[in-house]
């Protein structure tokens, strides 16, 4: 079995929340994106954060939402 960093771990359990939330029996590459992006120390949120005009979170969740036409 492989052994995920510390940080994998946080980033699994967000987007398990994630996916809860929006009542999804199975975790989707957008359930793991959005707790990347959550995740301000991880790679994505590090990467994200770089821009000047940082992007809000809520714009993110806003973005899956009308996307999957579905709210958590």
């Amino acid at each position: 079995m492989t052994e995920y960093s510390f940080k994998m771990q946080e980033v699994f359990k967000l987007a398990q929340f994630q996916a809860a939330r929006y009542d999804s029996s199975y975790l989707e590459s957008w359930h793991l994106l959005l707790a990347m992006v959550a995740l301000h120390d991880s790679i994505a949120g590090l990467t994200f954060a770089e821009y000047e005009n940082r992007i809000p979170f809520e714009e993110y969740e806003a973005a899956v939402i009308l996307a999957i036409g579905k709210t958590p």
